[in-house]
Parts: C-alpha cells; structure tokens; sequence
C-alpha cells in the first residue's frame, strides 16, 4: 500500500512539474497567436514612406531611430517587439520572418533569414 501511494506521488508531482515547466517557455507570449511566416523589408519606421496605397522602405534613408519595423509585400507595416532578433545587415533587404502576431500590427520575431538565403 505505502509504494503504491509513493507512486502515485510521484506520478502527480511529476505532472505538476512538466505543466508548470510548458507555461515558463511561453511567458511574454500570446498563447494564442498562430505562428506566421512573412517577406518584407526591414527598416526603422522613420524610414517608411507612402508610394500610391503601399507603404515601402525608403533605401536613401539614413534615419537609425524608431521603431524597428518590417513592411511586407502588401505594403502594411508591422513594428517588431523583439528588434535585437534583427541583424544589422538585414536593414533595408528582403527577408523572410517567422514569428508571431502580439496584436494586430506587432510581431514578435522567431526567426529572420535573409530572402535570398532560401
């Protein structure tokens, strides 16, 4: 009777560890944002202007402050709540983002590649 009671202990402490370890790993997320890849440019948002409708990445800018944002190819423009994620030499190119929508025009980035990189 005692090592079936010491089992079962075990068994739920065990339980109890590996659940609370599953919500430490997504803390500061938004459990339910769906993970979303994009292309775009990246720039800092004082670099975005208006061409027609889109917005786009002005490559004569110089600015190095604001916000640093990607503007995908439909020419919406996304602030990016991790901008550390983002390489210096990544700043006015195409690339591919995988991350996660934190609301409606924010993303916290995953992973970010180059678009000529595969």
């Amino acid at each position: 009777m005692k090592r079936a009671f010491a089992v079962l202990l075990m068994v739920l402490c065990s339980s109890v560890l590996l659940a609370a370890q599953g919500k430490s790993k997504d803390k500061g997320q938004d459990p339910g944002a769906s993970m979303m890849k994009m292309t775009g440019h990246i720039c800092y948002s004082k670099c975005v202007k208006t061409e027609g409708d889109k917005s786009v990445c002005d490559g004569s800018c110089t600015e190095t402050s604001g916000d640093m944002v990607l503007v995908d190819d439909a020419g919406k423009v996304i602030k990016i709540a991790n901008p550390k994620k983002i390489k210096k030499n990544m700043m006015g190119k195409s690339v591919k983002v995988k991350g996660k929508m934190t609301d409606e025009d924010t993303m916290y980035a995953i992973q970010v590649i180059l678009a000529n990189a595969g």
